[in-house]
């Protein structure tokens, strides 16, 4: 870092982050503070470093080639362009969920396929009384944050999930004037 460019470095750091001022700030400290005075040694440390960054480079390059092919697979794929069809799931996602599932011919019934992703409601009750639901402990547990990751980007962007959300919310959230506008894990 100490002897690399600014254009070097501006090509291993993600999006904005660090800004140009930082990397410069950074290199400085590496410079000064590196901690090692013997020209070889520190040739060595610089060498490393290049190797480390061409490494991350390639890393990166391989991490695209293989989103691009993931994406050409699905988007060929029936299977694939129905998952798509839903606004918030994109190329990797539906990735995801069809090579969890695999075929969906394995299911007879939509709410085996909600169990086996581990989003099946489960109620308790006692007697004649409703006590609470929840979500069953089965299911893969990768399916289950991938699922709730996207349910959350669904009802955020200004889709007809968000709608729906919203027109549910208040029937089946109760309200709280203290918290607003609804209290329970609805809000």
């Amino acid at each position: 870092m100490a002897q690399a460019s600014i254009e070097d470095l501006r090509t291993v750091k993600r999006h904005s982050w660090p800004s140009d001022a930082r990397l410069i700030q950074l290199q400085k400290l590496a410079q000064n503070s590196i901690g090692v005075t013997q020209t070889a040694r520190l040739t060595a440390l610089c060498f490393e470093q290049c190797q480390l960054i061409a490494e991350l480079k390639l890393a990166r390059t391989h991490q695209e080639a293989l989103d691009a092919k993931i994406e050409g697979i699905i988007r060929a794929s029936r299977e694939g362009r129905i998952l798509l069809s839903i606004p918030p799931i994109g190329p990797l996602h539906a990735a995801a969920i069809l090579a969890t599932m695999g075929n969906i011919a394995n299911f007879t019934k939509a709410s085996e396929l909600r169990k086996f992703f581990g989003w099946a409601p489960e109620a308790s009750q006692t007697g004649t009384s409703f006590d609470r639901s929840h979500l069953t402990k089965t299911g893969s547990r990768l399916m289950k944050q991938v699922l709730f990751l996207l349910t959350i980007n669904a009802i955020r962007l200004d889709t007809e999930w968000h709608e729906l959300y919203q027109r549910l919310l208040p029937t089946r959230c109760t309200y709280d004037p203290g918290r607003k506008p609804t209290k329970g894990k609805c809000g």
